[in-house]
């Protein structure tokens, strides 16, 4: 059965709008340098190897490869364009000051992760509402949860866990996600907005946010799944960190 997920859009919107309007009575604010994780994914995690995700730039293919570093591809296979990192529509969509890193994480008995870090530049759309570009790329949002992963010297890493179907194949994902930013990390979109909001209004910094996103096939046991991850993010983020 589907779960529908009733998100307060409204708040969010007043929250936004008391972000810009500080903006306005500020004037120039301090543009933080940091997300606290940096867009660039290493090759290499544990005994993950990497491959490079590149998509097609023609809108009437839009066909996606991954591609290993020792071979690397200059133009789709099916239509001769030109490949990039960023999708068609990320393009289009995202401020051109946005960076973006995209790997496919993979080891020998089949186990694997494909990864996203998406860094906002000094405008704040960069980075949108998750559960929205994914239902927007196809995908059903079947069930969702929250765990905490375990860091030494830190504190706990909240991570949102939806599971997903993709309407046309009818394959079942899941798709884990988090955001951070110089000083505060959090799995919840609507917090962001706040923290955003705070930043700006009263310390008077635009904080620049990076979000943090992997997809992995889905299993029937949960809990198998949810040992893959915690494994997973472990390594990874103390690769990516500032």
């Amino acid at each position: 059965m589907e779960i529908k997920h009733y998100t307060p859009f409204l708040l969010v919107n007043i929250l936004l709008s008391l972000a810009v309007a500080g903006l306005l009575v500020m004037g120039d604010v301090e543009v933080s340098s940091s997300a606290g994780v940096v867009a660039s994914l290493p090759e290499t995690l544990g005994s993950f190897e990497s491959r490079e995700i590149l998509h097609c730039q023609n809108n009437q293919c839009l066909s996606s490869f991954v591609v290993s570093d020792e071979t690397p591809l200059k133009a789709c296979r099916r239509c001769g364009a030109e490949l990039d990192q960023w999708a068609y529509a990320e393009r289009l969509q995202l401020p051109p000051d946005t960076s973006l890193s995209r790997r496919q994480y993979m080891r020998e008995y089949g186990q694997t992760f494909s990864v996203a870090v998406i860094l906002s530049g000094e405008h704040r759309t960069s980075i949108h509402r998750p559960e929205t570009c994914l239902t927007g790329g196809g995908f059903q949002i079947l069930d969702s949860r929250r765990i905490l992963v375990e860091r030494a010297g830190k504190s706990s890493l909240s991570v949102e866990v939806l599971e997903l179907r993709h309407q046309i194949s009818g394959e079942k994902s899941r798709y884990a996600y988090w955001f951070s930013s110089e000083k505060y990390e959090t799995s919840s979109y609507l917090r962001r907005t706040a923290l955003l909001v705070w930043s700006n209004i009263i310390e008077g910094k635009a904080s620049r946010w990076a979000y943090v996103s992997l997809l992995m096939p889905m299993s029937e046991n949960w809990d198998t799944d949810e040992a893959a991850l915690q494994e997973f993010i472990k390594l990874l983020g103390p690769a990516i960190q500032d």
